[in-house]
């Protein structure tokens, strides 16, 4: 059982994997393209505008609330519980993860980003566990760890997922996604095969499709609809 259970693991990760790699080369091939008028300049993306439609406010107290008892890991079994109060204490004794400035009740979202098997590969990963810092300092006490294994994993909602990564790419921690986030992110993301003329042209390109209200910005609602569901 316990080989097929990592069996199982390995072809998820392989896979989400797989989708964030095709999208990061989606993006490369957006960023090299000509430098001609696009032809998509009015794109309109129609769930974009339903939801925009439906309610023009932040997301509900009710739905703030849901996502918080998901993270909290109320909607997980006692056995699920456990398991994840197990690993982090795992974690926590693993040396790899230490993080210095609380040793014994935190591990390092940077060491697990850089560590981490299911980590691997994704340049944004210690900035994706550190959006779990309660404290917002780059550590994971028991809770954020509970938040970021129930959110992270394959069943966690599209909409924690998308707040995670909303909080990954907003760099400077002002609660929304400027152009200099962008920049920022996506050099990390797209690495050196891409020329910095090439990033600003995609970065213009995403917010000319998901700035919904034209402010220069992207709140957390048009910032979900630029990710799709394998992209965290």
């Amino acid at each position: 059982r316990e080989r097929e259970r990592e069996r199982r693991a390995s072809t998820a990760d392989a896979e989400v994997r797989a989708n964030s790699n095709a999208r990061v080369l989606a993006w490369r091939e957006d960023a090299a393209g000509g430098d001609g008028d696009d032809d998509d300049d009015d794109f309109e993306d129609p769930q974009r505008v339903k939801r925009d439609d439906d309610d023009d406010d932040d997301d509900t107290a009710s739905a703030n609330a849901r996502l918080h008892d998901e993270r909290s890991g109320r909607f997980a079994s006692s056995a699920q519980r456990s398991a994840m109060k197990l690993a982090f204490r795992d974690a926590l004794a693993n040396g790899k993860f230490a993080f210095t400035k609380d040793i014994g009740n935190a591990v390092s979202c940077r060491k697990l980003g850089d560590h981490h098997r299911a980590a691997r590969g994704n340049a944004l990963a210690p900035r994706v566990f550190a959006s779990f810092s309660s404290k917002n300092d780059g550590g994971l006490r028991l809770a954020d760890w509970v938040a970021a294994c129930v959110v992270l994993h394959e069943t966690g909602s599209y909409a924690n997922k998308a707040r995670a990564g909303f909080h990954a790419y907003d760099v400077n921690g002002d609660g929304a996604v400027c152009q200099t986030d962008l920049v920022h992110t996506l050099r990390l993301i797209l690495g050196d095969g891409v020329s910095e003329r090439q990033v600003f042209k995609l970065v213009d390109t995403l917010k000319k499709k998901f700035d919904a209200n034209d402010d220069g910005i992207l709140n957390e609602r048009e910032f979900a609809n630029l990710l799709n569901k394998d992209d965290i």
